[in-house]
């Protein structure tokens, strides 16, 4: 689900809780800012009203309310409470002339008279809506071509167009099967289902259920649009070798069991779009190697990477090479987003905004490295990539974080001294065992293997963390800072006996 989708439920469901409420206070709860507030609050207040399930109520002095008609509580709680998005009828507008456009025969035009016949709309309403067309197809690699005396057509390539055709059927999570009849009307879509999940089965494949249904709509559009003059030619060839990985054997697997199964008319073009579709797919379990078969090009992946990480390192000023771990992981990620990134498949990723702000030195380190991807694939990182990788490398950085022992000098009684010390290793998870000791035993060297010392009886040292009795959030920051600072690993030079 997309952020904004997320926000205007949040909207709503605070709305139910708190009504009446103002556009401060609800900006304050959701982080947002009071001008989006009120743009999301106009349209859940026209979504409410199309689909007759109430209204935004706003009253001088009062506030903004909602409310909910008596017989559409269960409509809403179901919205609400499921993965259905607001969509307003704007939208599905849209929505409905890029698939008629999308869905044309090879060569075929449509004029802006027809269109708006067909969906009950006026010339000045449809040219307002083709500029949102305009700005969908400029994502999706596809232009909008309009010749005089002959009308419109999406010209692109049959990867892109089928794409298009994916992310619309699959966006505000439509039902797939019934989208599928009305796209393909005549075709068997639940027996290509079944024939995927059996290949799937063979396999010991499993994909996650946004990517098995990318699949299940390339295959229809195969069939369908193959079958009724609509496929164009062209396949993009910008990445050569496709035909060396497993993702086209397996693909290769679909389509023989089709034809099995009396489906005709395949070409080796729609195998290598499926393949195209699954090697940027989520998959759960994926049981081949991941360079078995692509020589050279996984050659080029590997050098790619080493410098990645160099790179990375290099900024963060903390060597990852060795972490063959985070190499591998890499490998394994990059090999579908480049895929991802060169042919337009959307991966978004909801933790990008948090991620940026948290973990900001691991993105910036990552952001650097813009330049290579151009260099070795020619194509743009994107910021949902740039924030994958992070996760990736944050990982490789807590597995570089080694416990520490400490020693807590504390003259408190024996129930607070263990309280505290278990409080600081709760906080603290960098720190694995504390000793206590008491002020009195400070005098002799410190072992080896305890990299810090902690006291909250004001023993004068410059080698101790001075803390509080029952340590603060300032004290914990103290602390951790202590561990990853370099001079912590040089030898200690304070005394203590026991």
């Amino acid at each position: 689900m997309k952020k904004e989708e997320l926000q205007e439920k949040s909207i709503l469901k605070y709305l139910i809780k708190k009504s009446p409420t103002t556009v401060r206070k609800i900006a304050e709860i959701t982080e947002l800012s009071e001008k989006t507030v009120r743009g999301r609050l106009d349209k859940i207040d026209t979504f409410l009203k199309q689909n007759k399930i109430g209204e935004i109520r706003k009253e001088p002095g009062k506030g903004i309310s909602i409310i909910v008609f008596e017989d559409s509580k269960n409509e809403l709680d179901n919205f609400l409470y499921t993965n259905e998005t607001l969509i307003t009828e704007n939208e599905r507008v849209t929505e409905k002339i890029l698939i008629y456009l999308l869905t044309l025969p090879k060569d075929s035009f449509v004029t802006q008279g027809w269109l708006s016949k067909k969906l009950f709309l006026s010339i000045p309403t449809l040219r307002n809506e083709l500029s949102e067309v305009k700005r969908w197809c400029v994502s999706h690699n596809i232009e909008l071509e309009i010749v005089q005396r002959k009308g419109m057509r999406m010209n692109g390539s049959e990867y892109a167009k089928r794409i298009g055709i994916i992310d619309l059927v699959l966006a505000n999570n439509k039902n797939v099967g019934k989208s599928l009849l009305v796209l393909c009307p005549g075709l068997d879509v639940e027996k290509v289902k079944k024939i995927i999940k059996q290949v799937e089965k063979n396999w010991k494949i499993q994909f996650s259920r946004s990517s098995f249904n990318k699949i299940w709509i390339m295959i229809c559009l195969s069939i369908y649009r193959g079958r009724n003059g609509k496929s164009d030619e062209g396949v993009p060839d910008d990445y050569k070798g496709i035909e060396s990985y497993n993702e086209y054997n397996f693909s290769e697997s679909i389509y023989q069991l089709l034809s099995e199964n009396g489906y005709r008319g395949f070409q080796e073009r729609d195998t290598r779009l499926l393949a195209m579709l699954i090697i940027g797919a989520s998959k759960l379990t994926w049981d081949f190697e991941l360079d078995s078969n692509v020589g050279a090009e996984n050659n080029k992946l590997t050098d790619f990477i080493n410098h990645l990480i160099i790179s990375i390192s290099d900024v963060l000023g903390v060597d990852l090479r060795d972490d063959q771990i985070l190499a591998n992981d890499l490998k394994e990620h990059l090999k579908s987003a480049i895929f991802r990134m060169r042919f337009g498949q959307k991966n978004a990723n909801t933790m990008s905004k948090q991620l940026k702000s948290e973990y900001s030195d691991a993105f910036l380190s990552v952001w650097s490295t813009s330049q290579l991807f151009e260099q070795y694939f020619d194509i743009q990182i994107t910021e949902d990539e740039i924030s994958f990788i992070v996760l990736y490398v944050e990982a490789a950085l807590m597995r570089r974080k080694k416990t520490v022992k400490a020693i807590l000098c504390s003259n408190l009684g024996r129930s607070q001294s263990f309280f505290v010390a278990e409080l600081i290793k709760k906080n603290i998870p960098a720190i694995s065992e504390i000793e206590i000791i008491r002020e009195n035993n400070f005098n002799r060297p410190v072992p080896d293997d305890v990299k810090v010392v902690l006291s909250n009886t004001g023993v004068p040292s410059s080698n101790v963390i001075p803390i509080s009795p029952i340590p603060t959030r300032a004290d914990f920051n103290l602390i951790s800072q202590s561990i990853d600072d370099e001079a912590q690993q040089t030898t200690t030079e304070f005394y203590f006996t026991k």
